[in-house]
């Protein structure tokens, strides 16, 4: 049996064939039946989401390491120690798992439910800012940003 031809993305391990994914390697067995590592991606279609998870994962790495500054950015001031951990769980553990959740699942239907959720966040920012009149250049870019990584992780479905 002939090798596959592996393309520059492509190296050979114990059989399998390892792609760089963004920041994930992802094992495959595509190019053992002769296919090239373009045929698992043809258009780097998960480019996006892939970007919109390793922005999520950073976020939360930020949260949990910096939660002072990440808390005065977003005008959120927490109380006391309970307010911290409470910060660093919120905005740090639980954006970092979520992110990195989805790069290693490389699943369009995960990429899907977090990017909805993204959108969602925009969308419930979008009201508050006319219900609450807050109306602010932080809100605008808030909404733009949330919109942007959500928009980015649903480019997944194309």
């Amino acid at each position: 049996r002939r090798p596959a031809r592996c393309g520059r993305r492509t190296k050979r391990c114990s059989g399998l064939a390892i792609k760089s994914v963004g920041v994930v390697r992802v094992w495959s067995r595509a190019a053992d039946r002769g296919r090239s590592s373009q045929d698992l991606d043809p258009l780097g279609m998960m480019m996006l989401p892939n970007f919109g998870a390793a922005v999520t994962a950073a976020i939360g790495c930020l949260g949990l390491l910096l939660p002072g500054t990440v808390s005065r950015v977003l005008g959120i001031r927490p109380e006391g120690p309970l307010g911290t951990s409470e910060f660093r769980a919120t905005y740090g553990g639980f954006f970092m798992c979520l992110g990195i959740g989805c790069m290693l699942a490389q699943s369009v239907p995960v990429f899907t439910v977090v990017g909805a959720a993204w959108c969602a966040a925009a969308l419930a920012r979008l009201i508050s800012s006319a219900v609450d009149a807050s109306r602010s250049w932080h809100n605008l870019f808030g909404i733009g940003f949330e919109a942007g990584v959500g928009l980015s992780m649903l480019a997944a479905q194309l």
